[in-house]
């Protein structure tokens, strides 16, 4: 375990001071030369012998025995010089002399401890606290010893944290004693526990940075980020020049998606730096205007003066890096073709980069280009070095799952699995088991679960068996599985109700949703309406959320009135009545006029029925001008054209829709239905191909027969 002294240098313990059978204290400086421990020597002899103090004595034959003060003395003394061997004689003389003296066992301990006599300095310590149990450096350096080995023992840590905790009680302000209880915590896994230990420190030793520094990384890793960023914003407010720390408070703002705020620090920081400002913070400027561009509620030249930003920053990079920024800000640009073109022609080190590869890939994804995409992906993984290529692999599974290619995801995350572990990746094991379900190679899946169960199989292991003997068809085992499930854990309740649901036992699921509720509350009903809805069961739904509209949380609040509204509408429109639903739909917008999902939803629907089509493309484009970025609300725009007979604006509106939303179904099923109309026939049936792999059995069958109809005008052309 590393001492205190490894993370804060600059700390020094303070030495206690030795009480002693002489009138006052013996202060012992450091750093004395040979003459001066003569001349002490001489001197405290003289003086013990002229006073005939009481802490001397005299032998039988008639010397003078010398104190323990002077032993103490001239072990220090010697301990300098570097002496060991008689310092250790003079320390354990003194102890002899005067062994209650707590104070002097800590020293003599310190010594033995600062020589690596650690058994010897264990004795002492242990010694001292037992004589001075309430004494804050004995306890605090019983702590600092006892945790001193490469690997202390359990009964170790216990006993130095014990000892640690009496000193918190007492001194809490005690700097090496804190931060060596907080590495104590840190070593058990405690990360909170120390955060806290350091939080508390800190507010002794307000001006200490280094500790603050310290109290954030452990604040980070106790998974509490908020509490983090405040300090560091605490920092940054009193060390206005401090880079560092600006620099970490910047990447802390971005990733909790406080990007102008990151962007503030990071120009600040030009502004410090001048010219000699690094690539790393024009990087992380270009990537904070690049995420800012798509956060929602921007208007279209706050989006586009963002992604200018970002462009003019790629300039300051080098070569390949701000050619993968120029990509980056062209693809977010709906300019996805000139953004592949960019890196396919770019300098050779852009090829040889698997980050540029990985957005290459991401970038073809978008543009239906799924071939080239699975090719970018396999050129990343071969650019990385085997044992680092995980990660990538694990995108490139991910990828085939969305475009439907569930044999290469069976095979490629069993390849993954048996090579890794799936603790690495334990989203592998759910996307191989998903896989085999759509092969409905159910049999294999039955026995990946028999073979990670063991012969005490968990309860998550139990529900993946009924889910796949559930998708089997296999209703009385899969029953059987659900019963042996024993747990409290809400999310497998969940997927208790799922397959019942499966199994067409509604009710039974209701029973199991209307137990999860406990109570219920708004939320609760809302939660339970929109379970039921995913599974297309809107009659049970809308009960749930009838309930949620009468309770007396919507009667006194406009807003979650609005919101039961807003859910009951969805589901009375899947059943077909689209009144009521519109007459809903309207009541929400009453309330919330700009509420871009209502008014998306109500603009599809009366569009999709062909009622009030100039109304619908009034209010979807209402919803458009508040989120462009949304690709459900461009595919109802581009629907609503569609429905007005603008073939070539519906088109482009479910073109961007597409690279907005890439595994959508409904969206690609629009988009053949407009490329049909304006005869662009093969991009019509790549579009309908794209919708099948997607879509569900149902939905899947309706599209290939789009797809059959279109290839059969096409051979009786």
């Amino acid at each position: 375990m590393k001492s205190p002294r490894d993370i804060f240098p600059t700390m020094k313990t303070s030495t206690p001071t030795m009480k002693t059978s002489m009138n006052g204290p013996l202060k012992t400086p450091r750093g004395w030369a040979s003459s001066a421990l003569l001349f002490l020597a001489a001197a405290l002899t003289s003086t013990v012998t002229m006073a005939q103090a009481s802490s001397a004595s005299q032998a039988p034959d008639g010397a003078m025995v010398e104190s323990a003060a002077v032993h103490f003395a001239l072990a220090k003394l010697l301990a300098d010089e570097g002496k060991f061997v008689e310092a250790q004689e003079r320390f354990a003389n003194a102890v002899v002399a005067d062994p209650e003296d707590a104070i002097l066992r800590i020293e003599y301990s310190e010594f033995l401890f600062r020589f690596r006599r650690a058994a010897e300095a264990r004795e002492q310590i242990a010694e001292a606290k037992r004589l001075a149990p309430d004494e804050p450096a004995a306890l605090r350096i019983f702590g600092q010893i006892y945790l001193s080995s490469e690997n202390p023992s359990n009964r170790d840590i216990a006993a130095a944290v014990e000892s640690l905790e009496a000193l918190r009680l007492a001194d809490p302000s005690d700097l090496m004693g804190m931060v060596t209880l907080a590495q104590a915590y840190e070593g058990s896994r405690r990360v909170g526990d120390a955060a806290d230990v350091i939080g508390e420190l800190v507010g002794h030793h307000t001006a200490n940075d280094r500790l603050k520094r310290y109290w954030v990384d452990l604040l980070t890793r106790a998974g509490r980020s908020k509490e983090a960023t405040e300090v560091l914003r605490e920092i940054v407010r009193l060390e206005q020049e401090s880079i560092e720390s600006r620099l970490e408070l910047a990447d802390r703002e971005a990733a909790e998606g406080n990007f102008s705020a990151a962007i503030g620090l990071l120009e600040q920081l030009r502004e410090i730096k001048g010219e000699s400002t690094d690539e790393g913070v024009i990087r992380r400027l270009a990537q904070a205007h690049l995420a800012r561009s798509q956060s929602p509620g921007l208007t279209d030249s706050q989006r586009q003066a963002d992604l200018e930003s970002a462009e003019s920053l790629a300039g300051s990079l080098g070569e390949a890096e701000g050619l993968a920024l120029r990509a980056r800000v062209l693809g977010l640009s709906d300019q996805g073709d000139a953004a592949i073109d960019l890196l396919l022609t770019g300098p050779a080190e852009t090829a040889d980069d698997v980050a540029n590869q990985v957005l290459l890939a991401q970038l073809l994804e978008r543009e239906n280009r799924l071939d080239e995409a699975e090719a970018a992906y396999e050129r990343a993984v071969d650019l990385m070095p085997k044992n680092e290529r995980l990660p990538v692999q694990v995108q490139r599974i991910r990828f085939l799952a969305r475009a439907g290619r569930w044999s290469q995801v069976a095979t490629q995350a069993e390849a993954v699995i048996g090579n890794s572990g799936p603790e690495e990746y334990p989203g592998l094991r759910a996307l191989r088991l998903e896989a085999l379900v759509k092969l409905g190679r159910h049999s294999q899946a039955l026995k990946l679960l028999r073979v990670e169960g063991g012969k005490q199989p968990r309860p998550e292991n139990l529900m993946s068996r009924a889910e796949v003997l559930a998708a089997q068809g296999n209703r009385k085992d899969a029953l059987k599985e659900l019963e042996r499930v024993a747990s409290d854990d809400p999310g497998l309740e969940q997927r208790r109700a799922e397959v019942l649901i499966s199994l067409g036992d509604v009710e039974g699921a209701a029973a199991v949703v209307d137990r999860l509720m406990g109570d219920p509350s708004f939320e609760t009903r809302i939660s339970a309406g929109q379970f039921f809805s995913r599974d297309g069961l809107f009659a049970v739904a809308q009960r749930y959320f009838e309930q949620a509209l009468a309770s007396p949380e919507a009667s006194a609040d406009d807003n979650r009135r609005a919101d039961a509204e807003f859910f009951l509408a969805q589901a009375l429109e899947r059943q077909g009545q689209f009144d009521e639903a519109a007459g809903l739909f309207r009541s929400v917008l009453k309330v919330r006029g700009d509420d871009p999902l209502a008014l998306n939803y109500l603009g599809y629907m009366l569009a999709d029925a062909g009622q009030d089509i100039e109304e619908a493309l009034e209010l979807i484009q209402r919803a458009v001008a508040i989120d462009p970025r949304s690709g459900a609300y461009q595919d109802s725009l581009g629907w609503a054209q569609y429905r007005l007979g603008d073939y070539e604006a519906a088109a482009e509106s479910l073109e961007r829709a597409v690279k907005l939303s890439p595994g959508n179904p409904t969206i690609f099923d629009h988009l053949g239905d407009a490329y049909r109309a304006l005869d662009r026939i093969d991009e019509a049936l790549s579009a309908y191909e794209r919708a099948a792999a997607f879509a569900e059995d149902d939905e899947a069958a309706a599209v290939r027969e789009k797809i059959r109809s279109l290839a059969g005008s096409l051979g009786s052309q």
